[in-house]
């Protein structure tokens, strides 16, 4: 793959931009500088337009690659919210000059690739015209693997991007994060004194702050939610799918991230009760399950729907969902879940019990709709006439988001549910 750094020119803009093309030539994706410098010396914002697209992860055959621009790298968000969303590697294409702190930059990239348990591989300009060169290469864990000098040279560095996800799972930094308490979006800042009636509270258009000493609270107003979606059918563009794409569209309206993942024909084998995952926090298989996992714990809400077979889900599925639910340590609690089942004719109630029950062993609020969780279709694209249907799953995901954001101001103002010791019994003593 190549990354080539551009000037580019679009709808009469102009962006410092790169594109990750692939090795057969196809462009996989264009990331634009999002964060333009305007000091001296560098006056970039006399030509360059900051990008209002965001950050991008793009999926190729060696794994998600990102890309971030000279001086986006040190906004810490711009490395981080990659890493959010699944990047292995993050390339950088810059341009420092000697007068510049490099060493600092070393370490400045260190820190965030292990914060982040992500590759990063930085491209530095060489030449006579005073340029640092001293392109790097750190691993996932923070260490350089290799690093040039000041001259025009090829670095060759081997490494393996499954590193990445691995460290991720048994360091699970980004997973701890405490969203409900950061500052993300449209923000009301509270600073509330309780000092009888010295109390003041003031108001500033559409912002609210109190003034006082005795708290400090940051409340996000328009945090995007994250909504992962499972498709237990072996079919892509199935009457599953067709029921997925009806709520993702008013997901999409409602501003919640929503991801489809397909896995009703991945080779998927049951749990074999190793209880390997409780040593490498996850599990001993390393397929599409641990790549779930990841994604899971970042969602605030969980979708799975599964075609009927026999009164029954997908039993790929199930197999996915008992190795996810059971490989996995992080907190689920308030996590909000829903199942979508698909049939011909009958067994949509039994389906519909059966992918719920992981939802209530794990604390997890189940969202409804106006009718069971169900939609009607025998032969591809049959779904589409099953008015009532389509209507159910508009409801399901209008009900879905709202009860993710109550659920995040509950959080915020009151906290999770207090937690009980584990009592485990069985029928014997």
């Amino acid at each position: 793959m190549v990354v080539p750094n551009l000037y580019l020119e679009e709808h009469g803009k102009a962006y410092d931009a790169s594109l990750l093309i692939r090795k057969d030539g196809t462009v996989a994706g264009v990331q634009k500088m999002v964060h333009v410098a305007q000091a001296d010396k560098f006056f970039e914002q006399d030509y360059y337009t900051p990008a209002d697209d965001g950050f991008k992860v793009f999926e190729t055959e060696f794994g998600k690659i990102g890309l971030v621009i000279c001086f986006d790298r040190h906004y810490p968000e711009s490395i981080r919210t990659e890493a959010l969303m699944g990047a292995d590697l993050i390339l950088i294409p810059t341009v420092n000059t000697k007068t510049e702190p490099f060493e600092m930059f070393e370490w400045e990239l260190r820190v965030q690739a292990f914060h982040n348990s992500v590759f990063i591989a930085m491209c530095n300009r060489a030449g006579t015209e005073g340029f640092s060169g001293e392109s790097i290469v750190i691993d996932a864990n923070g260490d350089t693997v290799l690093k040039a000098d000041d001259r025009e040279q090829i670095l060759y560095a081997d490494i393996d991007l499954t590193q990445s996800r691995e460290i991720r799972s048994r360091r699970p930094y980004t997973n701890l994060r405490r969203k409900e308490l950061y500052v993300r979006g449209k923000s009301i800042l509270k600073f509330r004194q309780s000092l009888t009636e010295d109390s003041l509270t003031l108001q500033n258009g559409a912002n609210v702050v109190c003034a006082g000493a005795d708290m400090l609270k940051l409340r996000t107003e328009d945090r995007v939610m994250k909504v992962l979606m499972i498709n237990g059918s072996p079919r892509a563009n199935g009457n599953t799918a067709i029921a997925l794409d009806e709520m993702k569209k008013v997901f999409e309206k409602e501003d919640v991230d929503a991801e489809i993942v397909q896995v009703g024909s991945e080779a998927v084998r049951g749990c074999i009760a190793c209880n390997r995952c409780a040593e490498l926090g996850k599990c001993v298989f390393d397929d599409v399950v641990n790549k779930l996992a990841v994604k899971l714990s970042e969602a605030d809400g969980l979708v799975v729907a599964s075609p009927v077979y026999y009164a029954s889900a997908n039993a790929t599925l199930i197999a996915v969902l008992d190795r996810l639910f059971y490989s996995t340590s992080f907190d689920k609690t308030m996590k909000v879940g829903a199942s979508v089942v698909c049939a011909r004719r009958g067994g949509c109630s039994a389906t519909f019990d059966e992918l719920n029950k992981y939802f209530t062993i794990s604390n997890m609020p189940i969202a409804s709709s106006q009718y069971w969780n169900s939609i009607h279709g025998r032969g591809p694209g049959e779904a589409v006439g099953d008015a009532e249907g389509l209507q159910t799953m508009r409801v399901l995901a209008r009900n879905m988001t709202f009860l993710m954001k109550s659920i995040e101001l509950g959080k915020e103002k009151y906290g999770l549910p207090e937690k009980e010791e584990v009592v485990r019994t069985h029928f014997i003593r």
